[in-house]
């Protein structure tokens, strides 16, 4: 080829060259951001919109219903879900995968703005939120101490701002603080003594907490500022206010009200293995190296510990640059296993030098991605890490057959130069074309849809850019390398019969030629012996029964446990459930850590929050033993605790376990939509009986959230208006009165803490005291709520969610351990398939069914356009239509071993990671038969016969068919089966000297084999059944054909 050509002739600029990208590649390398997963856009926008002291009733119909109507006429929106709760509504847009999220969130806003002329005139502005994966926390901080939270909250606050002076820190939130707030709180005696109301006391410390500027004088010769201060200085201040006169006496606060220097009500507990505590949420901004972040603030935190008293304890929980580093390092000891397997292999096949020019090739196309990566602004997470060991083994398939085939010429005499330019440009249009299918099978699944096809992409994106780049590897610095340095060994090769065709005589080659002429002397039981196979492959799988999943489980680090006690729970009732878990699993030796979290919920999976009062709300993390030190299985452990805690009545508990992957909803979502809400329970709870029938189905749960009493103000519009009273008065009124409200600020340095106007605790428990309220009415008189309104008790709904507009209640559940949820979900459907309901009712699947079916649909799609995009490939190559088919029978004789080897691992079909890894093996299998057939057209170009065309190019390529299939299974041998061989650890004990690190090297399993082992198998094993059929069906399949080609063409003679 040309540019090979002209990389022979200035071999100087090609070794300048490949200088230049070790350089830039390894630069690259160590300054990529490193994260766990790919930072992914979630096609979520929020729409949460606050009215305080309304039901949820009325804020389905003055909040969520107006802002749903407006956002109906959004394009590209996949759904719109929403929860009308207590004081607030949460309406979630879903839009389509591939929707500009930035545009998508502009549109939200425009329409929003358009919805709040129809909101009432006293709720807040709806605030519009784009959900960021990339702004969560990445460590928490925990501070606990005997010494109190007012000492932790000093401490919380200085850490706080050493931390936010990091570059690349976007935010620090603390959480389980004390904040401290000056609270009057007004008599009800005392204001009905004095006929005042709470508005008075109000307007009366708006009024005299400001600062008023009074203009500018001159005096003399000199110009002064006047000024009136009237922020207050100290509480006492706020207590010698005048609230009001009565005959010429005033009334000051202190005669109607309390005004303390305290500290808000709490609304939540944090604890650390039952201490109080404070913690600390860091977020990063989005593309920052979140290793070297977390390095500089566990320094900050090692020099903060030495001014702290002992008692203090610091403690960094959910640290991901832990995880980062041991997936990272996982990761990369098995790209290096792998890099030394394949080494090995080359060497054994091709020789110390040949394998040295073939083994460039690995380097060099990593660092060339890492340089293509980082122009792009990717990464370096588990997926591109995956991706590389993926691509592994295949990176030196081009080269092997480029240097084999330079090599090869050498032998036949050629100088090295001639040897490199004619043997490269031999074998060149193969070796683009064998690149090319690849590339046409991985370029499908970078559409992947969702957000499980948003996490995934980048198996493609590293797979193409890696691929090309080895393809110049081999084009390019491969045939200079060979030109410049390549002996040949004096091996002797055996020269072919009537041809210019050297063969090496091996006793591997000597029997493959009596399997092949064998094959080939019974083709046609040979086809229907591998389609046999084929058939028995998939009865097999059938038969075994493995399943189908979705994401592989893991062995998970920590388990969540979500706590929602009955509706109208206060917070101290919730605490008490959530300290009788903490006392199950102190009991446990297996545990290591728990943190709780009482007043909101932090756990993972789908939660109970939406829709629910945070004091009903609770979790429970509990942080497993490292590995060496566990005397049990996570899973094991979770069984105990699920067993011993499911006992605790008074709340629904769920478990859930942490996971690798996306977030995919629920494992088992079933809605069931209509109109009316209570019709829509009856179907729920009937549900709900048939999932507890079922054998492996657990945590079962719904979002209906029964009546719970409420308070009901039923206004006299009539009286109310003489009275000048309307309903958002007083609304105002009893809102401050039962819930507080912020009056003014009192300043103290640069801190500013909040002045708030509420009753007493046990003046706000007694229902009477709200029909004592007073209400300003004209002319400054003060009327009594029970004069101008009734108060009454009465059940209400603690929630309503929408789907698409409509009324819903979702169930939800997980499958139990040794269960699956596709299965599960199959045998639920068939029990729901007569459940009968009513007109206008209906019943479907949500959370990770609708993912699954979403994306499964996508890959089968994905497959066939992939073996399109091949075939267009190889007709283009061969101007041919049968031997595309002929190359294209290897990716069926590769699902033999696919579907074997679900069955010797007992794996389930993954729907992403098998899925995927039969278009992999789809674009790889097809290299080594476009190799084969390739040379057999070259042969019978030649002169050769088909017999001897077809034995000889199998025996000529057996070698590098062979190498190339080895090096692509070596390569993901250690990902595959879980070998890790931590060369750092190796390398430290050497040079150390400390032979005994030398034990813990190797180490077997681990969270990515978990996670990515059944792609792995997939492509070995395929790719080993796939290339030892292709070495003999494709021979004879190319006989047949050819046999049928004849025939035709004496039929037109004819």
């Amino acid at each position: 080829m040309s540019i090979t050509n002209l990389a022979i002739k200035n071999h100087l600029t090609v070794f300048v060259l490949v200088l230049l990208i070790i350089i830039t590649g390894t630069m690259a390398y160590v300054t990529l951001p490193r994260e766990a997963a790919p930072d992914i856009t979630i096609p979520y926008v929020i729409v949460q919109a606050m009215y305080l002291g309304v039901s949820p009733a009325d804020i389905e119909t003055l909040i969520t219903n107006p802002i749903e109507k407006k956002l109906k006429a959004l394009e590209n929106v996949k759904n719109i879900r929403s929860t009308s709760a207590d004081n607030m509504s949460i309406v979630t847009v879903e839009f389509l995968s591939g929707t500009d999220i930035n545009d998508a969130v502009r549109k939200v806003k425009d329409r929003v703005d358009q919805a709040k002329t129809d909101l009432p005139a006293d709720a807040e502005d709806p605030q519009v939120i784009e959900i960021n994966l990339s702004n969560m926390p990445i460590m928490v901080i925990n501070i606990s101490s005997d010494a109190g939270l007012i000492k932790l909250k000093t401490i919380a606050d200085e850490l706080k701002d050493n931390i936010e002076a990091v570059k690349g820190i976007l935010e620090v939130t603390i959480a389980g603080e004390l904040e401290r707030e000056i609270l009057i709180q007004p008599d009800m005696g005392q204001l009905k003594k004095y006929k005042l109301s709470f508005d008075t006391i109000s307007k009366a410390i708006q009024a005299a907490n400001i600062n008023i500027p009074g203009g500018t004088i001159d005096v003399g010769g000199s110009k002064y500022l006047i000024r009136i201060p009237g922020e207050f200085k100290n509480t006492k201040q706020i207590e010698n206010i005048v609230a009001d006169t009565i005959n010429g006496t005033p009334i000051y606060i202190r005669d109607i009200a309390r005004v303390i220097d305290t500290f808000k009500e709490k609304t939540s507990y944090s604890r650390l293995n039952n201490k109080d505590s404070i913690s600390l949420s860091i977020q990063k901004r989005s593309g920052e190296n979140l290793i070297a972040i977390a390095d500089k603030i566990k320094t900050i935190i090692n020099e903060e510990k030495v001014n702290l008293p002992s008692s203090t304890k610091l403690n960094i929980l959910a640290d991901q640059s832990i995880e980062i580093k041991d997936m990272v390092n996982e990761l990369e000891n098995s790209i290096m296993l792998g890099l030394v397997l394949v080494v090995l292999a080359l060497f054994l096949f091709m020789g110390i030098r040949n394998s040295i020019f073939v083994a460039t090739a690995i380097p060099l196309s990593m660092l060339i991605s890492f340089n293509v990566l980082q122009l792009m602004g990717i990464t370096l997470n588990m997926v591109c890490l995956f991706s590389l060991i993926l691509v592994l083994g295949r990176l030196v398939d081009d080269s092997i057959v480029i240097v084999e085939n330079i090599y090869r010429h050498i032998q036949e005499g050629y100088s090295r130069i001639e040897a490199a330019r004619i043997a490269t440009h031999e074998v060149a249009w193969p070796v683009i074309s064998s690149t090319l299918t690849t590339v046409a099978a991985f370029t499908p699944l970078l559409f992947m849809p969702g957000i499980a096809g948003q996490f995934m992409r980048y198996i493609p994106i590293v797979v193409i850019i890696t691929i090309l780049a080895s393809l110049f590897v081999a084009l390019v610095i491969n045939p200079v390398f060979c030109a410049v340095f390549m002996t040949v060994s004096k091996k002797k090769r055996t020269r072919d019969e009537k041809s210019e065709v050297y063969v090496q005589k091996t006793t591997i080659v000597s029997f493959y030629r009596k399997v092949l002429i064998q094959a080939l002397a019974h083709k046609k039981a040979t086809i229907l012996l591998s389609l046999l196979a084929f058939v028995f492959s998939i009865c097999l799988f059938g038969i075994a029964n493995t399943g189908f999943e979705f994401f592989p489980a893991t062995t998970p680090t920590k388990v969540y446990i979500n706590i929602k006690a009955p509706d109208g729970a206060n917070l101290q009732y919730t605490n008490q459930i959530v300290s009788s878990i903490e006392r199950i699993m102190f009991k446990h030796p297996n545990i290591d850590r728990i943190i709780s979290t009482v007043g909101s919920q932090n756990g993972a999976g789908p939660s109970f929050s939406l829709g629910a009062s945070n004091s009903q709300l609770g979790t429970v993390i509990a942080e497993f033993k490292e590995v060496g030190k566990r005397t049990e299985s996570p899973v094991k452990t979770i069984a105990w605790i699920r067993n011993r805690i499911n006992k605790i009545p008074g709340a629904e508990i769920e478990i859930v376990k942490e996971s690798m992957g996306p977030p995919t909803g629920a494992a088992i979502g079933i809605k069931v939509s209509g109109k009316d809400y209570f019709v829509l329970s009856n179907y729920a709870q009937q549900i709900k009986n048939i999932l507890h029938s079922l054998p492996g189905v657990i945590d079962i749960k719904d979002d209906y959230s029964k009546g719970r009493q409420e308070i009901i103000i039923d206004i006299n519009r009539d009286k109310a208006a003489r009275v000048n009273a309307d309903t958002a008065m007083i609304a105002s009124i009893v809102r401050g009165a039962i819930q507080g409200s912020k009056v003014s600020v009192y300043r103290e340095g640069n801190e500013e803490y909040d002045i708030t106007l509420r009753l007493p605790l046990e003046q706000r428990v007694d229902i009477n005291n709200i029909e004592q309220l007073n209400i300003a009415a004209k002319e400054g008189i003060q009327v009594p709520l029970g004069e101008i309104a009734t108060v009454r008790t009465s059940g209400g709904i603690n929630s309503i969610n929408h789907f698409d507009s409509d009324r819903v209640i979702t169930l939800q559940a997980n499958p139990a351990e040794g269960y699956l949820a596709a299965e599960r979900l199959q045998v639920i459907a068939k029990k729901l398939k007569n459940f009968k309901l009513w007109t206008g009712y209906k019943i479907g699947f949500v959370g990770e069914s609708e993912m699954r079916d979403e994306m499964g649909g996508y890959l089968k799609k994905a497959f066939v356009i992939a073996l399109l995009l091949i075939a267009l490939v190889l007709i283009t190559q061969f101007n041919s239509l049968l031997l595309p088919v002929i190359i294209m029978s290897s990716v069926l004789l590769s699902l033999i071993g696919i579907f074997l080897g679900l069955v010797i691992f007992h794996r389930p079909f993954g729907i992403v990671m098998t899925g995927i890894g039969i278009i992999t093996l789809a674009g790889v299998i097809v290299c080594n038969a476009i190799v084969l057939i390739d040379f057999i057209q070259q042969l019978r170009a030649r002169g050769f016969d088909r017999y001897s065309a077809v034995i000889t190019a199998g025996a000529v390529r057996l070698r590098p068919v062979l190498l190339t299939a080895i090096t692509t299974i070596l390569g993901l041998v250690p990902m595959t089966f879980g070998i890790n061989f931590d060369f750092k650890l190796f390398f430290a004990s050497i040079f150390s000297g400390n032979l005994l690190g030398l034990i813990k090297v190797i180490d077997l399993g681990g969270k990515s084999t978990e996670f990515w082992g059944s792609m792995g198998s997939a492509v070995t094993i395929g790719m080993a059944t796939g290339t030892i059929l292709t070495l003999v069906v494709v021979p004879s399949l190319y006989i047949i054909f050819d046999d049928w080609r004849e025939k035709a063409k004496l039929l037109v003679n004819r």
